[in-house]
């Protein structure tokens, strides 16, 4: 199966305040996914977009389109303008706006996680994030390319099309913490680790339920901040973390 992920964060979009922790995000996200749970993904399947301007992003997604399966991700100042016709969460890059569909590179089956604001108002609003974190890296072995044939086989058996998980609700914040950055990239990843080091056996955790776990984690730490999940109607969703 060929995968493609792109992480993205724009940590330091002009006119913008700085976001030193989005830009520590995609390192969570890649460390991730690199490690058996996460799928085992090749370093050379993973592509991580620091500040990029416009036609880089949709060149990379470009490249994406032709994968089985994508993971798209972004960290950073986003809103939710509305007027019109208009009613869409909108995105910052290094040298402009793109729209949260347009992270939707037409794979057949993509995934795409986005970890900003959504306040609805006609500019990008601001946001802060701080995280330490470290790359994990991880040698090649036969335990490891189990769990990376099963991951293969979980995603070519979920439906096609694409699945959304947005951080918060329109016309909300994402929050943050000086210590660990944003919630939602946070217990993501969590919810995932701790599903793995809970079950001893061969299992599969996908994105709804890893979703729900995070959603309550977020909103149970901000009470204001209600993350959505959007994946159309389908019956088998894409795996997030599996166990051989």
């Amino acid at each position: 199966m060929k995968r493609r992920a792109i992480l993205i964060e724009a940590s330091a979009a002009p006119g913008q305040d700085f976001l030193p922790g989005a830009a520590l995000d995609v390192d969570t996200l890649k460390a991730w996914l690199s490690s058996n749970p996460g799928g085992a993904w090749e370093e050379d399947e993973i592509k991580v977009l620091r500040n990029p301007n416009i036609s880089l992003v949709k060149a990379n997604l470009i490249l994406a389109r032709s994968c089985d399966f994508a993971f798209i991700t972004f960290s950073g100042h986003g809103s939710h303008p509305r007027g019109g016709d208009f009613d869409e969460t909108e995105i910052l890059v290094n040298d402009g706006i793109l729209r949260a569909s347009d992270l939707n590179c037409g794979a057949p089956r993509c995934s795409i996680v986005i970890d900003a604001c959504r306040y609805v108002g006609p500019e990008i609003i601001t946001e802060s994030f701080k995280r330490g974190v470290g790359v994990v890296k991880y040698s090649r072995d036969r335990t490891r390319e189990a769990h990376r044939e099963m991951f293969e086989l979980e995603v070519n058996s979920s439906d096609k099309g694409a699945i959304f998980m947005f951080s918060c609700d329109i016309n909300e914040f994402a929050g943050e913490s000086s210590l660990t950055g944003g919630y939602f990239t946070k217990y993501l990843v969590e919810s995932g680790n701790a599903w793995y080091e809970k079950n001893s056996g061969r299992g599969v955790l996908n994105t709804q339920m890893a979703f729900l776990t995070t959603s309550l984690g977020v909103t149970q730490r901000v009470p204001q901040q209600h993350p959505k999940y959007e994946a159309g109607r389908r019956m088998r969703h894409f795996p997030f973390s599996v166990r051989v």
